[in-house]
């Protein structure tokens, strides 16, 4: 469910994608949208577990934290880690813990291109915004990035350009592929070179793109919404400009898609 729930917020970051950034831009709508971030900060801090994490999901739960913007202006900024308070501040350092302990080629084992990339935005972007380096776990927060982009990119050479799900099993889909970059992307930030591989993507993300500009999940017979917002989504990590064409398409595809369910 919680991948189902990320690519809309995909979509989403599309819409606002153009957005200027200028001076406030408060809306009844986006008030309303910021008091359901709220409770649903509220719940991830009510229900992390004793070991830190929240599940598979711990990435993306940390990301919650750190890129909620600082009021319901559409305009405003992600608060990050120095931003947010004590309390959330303590969440997410043991949510970090988690991560490098407990999940695969960060500090043991080999990459697993959902868990792995969903942890590597949420440590990139923590680190990024001031969180401290040491939080307790086996290795430090930059050290746990670096294996963590050595091993996805051992998966990259193993899927042949896109991503699998690991080394093991390195058939390459949309669905991982869009995780692993993402995490690959978020880490340059911190760690120069991380991202230095993501055009090697662009043959598999062409692959599976239909004729109506629409992706697929690995091939373009099985294109959808979901993975058409995937392809977009990748295509720019990949490089291209959201003018490109092969971009374009896409979102033409995706803004019909939304306009039929106005």
């Amino acid at each position: 469910m919680y991948i189902k729930c990320y690519f809309y917020s995909i979509l989403i970051s599309f819409m606002l994608f153009s957005a200027s950034v200028g001076s406030a831009l408060v809306t009844p709508f986006g008030e309303r949208v910021n008091e359901s971030i709220d409770r649903g900060i509220s719940w991830l801090r009510n229900n992390q577990d004793d070991d830190g994490g929240w599940g598979r999901p711990t990435g993306l739960a940390v990301l919650c934290f750190l890129e909620k913007r600082q009021s319901a202006d559409w305009n405003a900024q992600p608060q990050g880690y120095q931003n947010m308070s004590v309390v959330d501040q303590s969440v997410v350092r043991e949510g970090i813990k988690y991560c490098i302990q407990a999940v695969g080629g960060i500090s043991r084992n080999n990459a697993e291109s959902y868990d792995t990339g969903a942890c590597l935005m949420a440590m990139s972007t923590y680190l990024h915004t001031g969180g401290p380096d040491d939080v307790g776990a086996r290795v430090s927060v930059s050290r746990g990035i670096q294996n963590a982009v050595d091993s996805l990119k051992l998966v990259q050479i193993a899927s042949g350009g896109g991503f699998g799900y690991n080394i093991v099993n390195p058939r390459a889909d949309m669905s991982t592929t869009q995780f692993a970059m993402a995490g690959l992307y978020a880490a340059e930030t911190v760690l120069p070179g991380s991202n230095d591989t993501l055009f090697n993507a662009i043959n598999f993300i062409d692959s599976t793109k239909a004729n109506n500009g629409g992706h697929g999940y690995s091939s373009p017979s099985s294109n959808d919404h979901a993975m058409s917002a995937s392809g977009a989504w990748t295509y720019l990590l990949s490089g291209l400009s959201v003018e490109d064409n092969k971009v374009q398409s896409t979102l033409r595809l995706l803004q019909e898609i939304g306009r039929a369910h106005v």
